[in-house]
């Protein structure tokens, strides 16, 4: 039985429902050309901000059995390459989903504007940059964050979407949700890394050349609480907001499992660098098995059909 592996974002289809994350390591133009003919469906930018960060001193990545550990702004790239980024990204066909970051929360509306201008398909605020003014990630302030929603929506056209910080609190999930339905969002991308984590070598020193060795964590490790994530998200808005689920994506079942917890699609990160830029045909392959296997036509079919344990 052919299954149908696509998801639809405001009308815009993607197949499969498979793309890399913005976080992806060294996603210059030439892997986004690569990414764009391989298949993946959707390219997915790396962050764009107006005031990107510098390149962070060098060990500026980590990988451990799990998961992966980066320095913050790692791969941020300036507005002034997001078009030629774009054009790039565009050359295999594919929808591309503009990621957008910020030093500051005013810079949101300027750059999503911008990127929208220049050939992006969809674009993406992310939410897990420290751009509030006593430098916390904006993800958790949700007054701010909805201002900041409110306000790039008036100036985008395209389908807009936010990407949050993990939400550890079953009400801040709920406040998110009802923020972006709010303001008008048409998807949501749940979840970013970690936003602080350390890690040291066998000798007690950390293993990022960061302020106390701090950095943001990927991978595996921290699936389950993505999972939550993206459950919550879909109970809260019953389904009718598109979630894109990030977060330990490495395998067919993976993707299953985020869908199945109401994800319409999966963005792959922590497992490009070892599988190169086209693990999406063999993960494509597990995941058509995977859904046949459980008696779905379509990706979409399994969206939120999570079994529950029943109350005893």
């Amino acid at each position: 039985m052919a299954v149908d592996l696509t998801c639809t974002i405001s009308g815009i289809r993607i197949t499969p429902c498979l793309m890399n994350t913005p976080e992806a390591g060294g996603l210059g133009g030439a892997e986004l050309d690569a990414l764009s003919r391989s298949g993946v469906g959707a390219v997915v930018t790396p962050p764009i901000s107006l005031h990107p960060q510098p390149t962070p001193p060098a060990p500026y990545y980590h990988e451990f059995h799990g998961g992966s550990l980066r320095s913050p702004g790692l791969g941020t790239v300036s507005q002034n390459e997001a078009a030629t980024l774009l054009g790039l990204a565009r050359q295999g066909g594919k929808p591309v989903m503009a990621c957008v970051s910020a030093a500051t929360a005013g810079d949101f509306p300027e750059t999503a504007g911008y990127v929208a201008d220049h050939g992006a398909t969809l674009v993406l605020l992310d939410f897990s940059c420290r751009a509030t003014p006593d430098n916390r990630f904006i993800g958790y302030n949700i007054k701010l964050s909805e201002q900041m929603m409110t306000e790039t929506r008036s100036t985008v056209s395209v389908p807009l979407g936010v990407k949050v910080p993990i939400l550890l609190d079953y009400l801040n999930v709920e406040a998110m949700a009802r923020a972006a339905t709010k303001t008008g969002m048409d998807f949501v991308v749940a979840v970013a890394p970690a936003g602080t984590a350390l890690a040291m070598d066998s000798s007690g020193q950390s293993v990022l050349r960061t302020p106390d060795g701090l950095g943001e964590m990927a991978g595996h490790v921290i699936k389950h609480m993505a999972l939550a994530n993206v459950r919550v998200f879909h109970q809260i808005t019953g389904g009718r907001l598109p979630i894109i689920g990030s977060g330990g994506v490495s395998t067919g079942q993976d993707a299953l499992d985020f869908l199945l917890a109401g994800a319409s699609g999966v963005q792959v990160g922590t497992s490009l660098p070892h599988q190169g830029r086209s693990p999406f045909t063999e993960m494509e392959e597990s995941l058509s098995g995977l859904l046949g296997g459980m008696g779905f036509c379509s990706a979409a079919a399994a969206v939120g059909q999570m079994r529950e344990l029943s109350p005893r």
